[in-house]
Formats: structure tokens, sequence, C-alpha cells
């Protein structure tokens, strides 16, 4: 469709007449109309400007109104090729049908998850396939039209109200001048988050990794046998070649990636409720995340970057805390990750994890200031 036929397409929507929607664009009454129809029947192209004063007006996200005009079925398919070899599209057959999926190892896939599920989900909510629910249909389509906005504002929310159940908790922390050391400190606040019941997703962001993945630690000096299972090499994840990494005094060696830990918010939202003397597990879990909240406001204070947002996948919202610094980054994809996958495995108490654990703490028994410069 075209920029026009996009604009008459909402504002019908909307049930706005041409006149209504000018003037609410703010063109004056007498040429509220024809400008308008100038648009739809594309006699003009609005300028950036006043193409972000329609959607505004019609309360839809910009990027609807792009004019993506498809004139016949071979155009599609290489608008189809064009994101085969630009976003990792991927062509499966299964059955007697033919599926577009997008591949996993591209950069656009957690993104594509997102948004495919937030759309499913979407249709399912709203559209009733046995029944004719003209309220529900309209529902569906100014919602794809205004597509992140309503996701953007609902996580929003949600953080909000995350955070607000634990803001007391926070306060009291603080006040009594809460502080990080030693980057091993916080391997032992994520351990307390986990046996406390957060469950954390940790992986690797490769798109603002640059490209690269966690490297091997070394192990200089110690006799006891390595732990393979848990540092390994790494490699260049473009061209196979070993890192160059160096060590500073007393600090583990690092590469340039960046660890996402995700948080649920449903794990939280029933804190208010549960949250007293008889139950010790649920309070438990609110001292630790309240800590947690406290331990990035002071890495971020102290100059470590940390870039955090919001996404919704499968009815749920997730808070994605990105560790812009690699020394953080491999603390929490080598040794929180692994670390996770034990306690839940029920193994928190072998000596195999205590060892482990206590080896962590050792090579990042290092000063926050130390990982600032990393």
């Amino acid at each position: 469709m075209s920029v026009g036929s996009k604009i008459r397409y909402v504002r019908n929507l909307r049930n706005l007449t041409q006149k209504e929607l000018g003037m609410k664009v703010g063109f004056s009454p007498a040429t509220a109309d024809v400008r308008i129809r100038q648009y739809e029947y594309e006699k003009m192209v609005p300028k950036a400007d006043i193409l972000k004063r329609i959607a505004d007006a019609l309360d839809v996200d910009i990027t609807a109104l792009n004019g993506v005009d498809f004139q016949s079925e071979k155009e599609l398919m290489h608008t189809l090729f064009d994101l085969e070899r630009n976003f990792g599209l991927r062509l499966e057959k299964r059955g007697s049908k033919y599926m577009l999926c997008f591949d996993q190892n591209s950069e656009i896939e957690p993104y594509m998850d997102y948004a495919l599920s937030s759309w499913y989900k979407a249709r399912e909510t709203m559209l009733n396939p046995f029944e004719e629910n003209a309220d529900g249909d309209l529902e569906y389509h100014l919602w794809t039209q205004r597509f992140p906005i309503d996701l953007v504002q609902e996580e929003t929310s949600r953080k909000e109200q995350t955070e607000q159940l634990l803001v007391d908790r926070c306060d009291e922390i603080k006040t009594q001048g809460y502080k990080i050391n030693k980057v091993s400190e916080l391997i032992l606040l994520f351990e307390k988050m986990i046996k406390s019941g957060i469950n954390l997703e940790i992986r690797s962001d490769k798109k603002r990794s640059g490209n690269r993945i966690a490297p091997s630690l070394a192990f200089g000096g110690r006799t006891e046998p390595p732990m393979k299972s848990l540092y390994t090499p790494f490699r260049s994840a473009l061209n196979e070649r070993p890192l160059d990494v160096q060590r500073r005094d007393g600090a583990a060696p690092v590469g340039k990636i960046v660890a996402c830990v995700s948080i649920r918010h449903s794990q939280f939202l029933s804190l208010h409720e549960d949250m007293d003397e008889t139950n010790e597990k649920a309070d438990d879990t609110a001292a630790a995340y309240a800590e947690y909240l406290c331990a990035i406001e002071y890495l971020v204070g102290m100059g470590i970057e940390i870039e955090q947002g919001t996404h919704s996948f499968e009815g749920e919202t997730y808070t994605d805390y990105y560790f812009r610094n690699s020394m953080l980054s491999t603390m929490v994809l080598q040794s929180v990750k692994k670390m996770q996958e034990k306690i839940l495995a029920g193994e928190c108490e072998d000596e195999d994890y205590l060892y482990e654990v206590s080896e962590d703490i050792r090579i990042f028994n290092v000063k926050i200031e130390s990982a600032v410069e990393a």
C-alpha cells in the first residue's frame, strides 16, 4: 500500500472524515479536507514532519504509514529474497506446506521472536474465527497500526509496577550505604537471587557484542584440575581465530562481549500479597531482587555501562539488562549461567559446585574500579 492508501485505511478505521483528520493535524478548516484528499489520492506526498503529525492525529506508529507498494507478485517475491539476504529469512517445507521463519543465528531473530509472538497473541485474543466480531476486528486492526506502541506501554507499566513493589526495600538498602567493592560480590548476589527462586535467562548478545563471544579464562599456577565443562576455549565468531586477551594485575582476561540477563516480571507481581512473616520464600525473593536493582544503580553510577530494556514473549514481560562491560559479561556468561544450571538441578551442595563457586570468586576477586577500566 502507498502512503496515501495507508492514511485513508487508518482514517476509516478511526471513523474520521478527511476534514476532521485535517483539523486534528492542524490544517485550517478551509483547507483541511483538501490537504488530506491530496495525500490520500497521491497528488502530494506529505513531508516527514507532516507525516509525523498525521500519525499522531491517527494515534498510530509512524512506521505504519510508510509506503511499501507492491504492484505484482514478482515484487513481493523479490522483497522476500531481500529479507533472506539481509535479515536471515528462511524457507522451509513441512509436509505439503511451505513455511517462512528466521534463522536462529541471525541478529534479528530475538526481536522477530518477540514481535511474532506478540502478533500471534493479538490475533488469538482479538479475533474470533467462529463469530463475526466487528469490535474485535477493529481492535486488532488498530493494534497492527499502533505496533509497537501498545506493547511498549504495557511493558513499561509492568516494569514500573514490579519496581514499585520494591521501592521501600531499595530505599532501605541504599540508606545503609550500599556499595560493591569486588566483581566477585556480584557472583554471590546472583547466587542469592537464583536460590531465592528468581529465574534468569542469560545469553550473549551477538549484535551488541560486535560478533565476539567470551574467551577462555586462564588458571595459571593452580594445582587442581581445570573445570573443562565450565571454562572452554572460545573463538571469534567471525573468523575462528583466538581472541587477543590481555590480563591486568589480578583481573581475569576478557573479550569484547555483551551479556544479557532477562528477568520475567510475573515472578514479582504477586509479591505484595505474599510478603509477610509466614512466607519467607517470597520475602527472600523480594530482598534479593531489591538488592539487584540497587547493584545495577550502583554499577551505573560507577561508570559501568548497563543498558536496560523490556520485551514481551508468549504473554510474559521481561526486563533485559545488557552488560556492556567485558569483565562482567564474562562473569555472567560463564560463572553465573553455569551456577544457575547446577542450582536448578539440585546440585548446589555438591563438592564440585562449591569448588567451582570458590574458584569463580578467586578469579573475579577484582576491584570494581578495575572492571570499569576493562
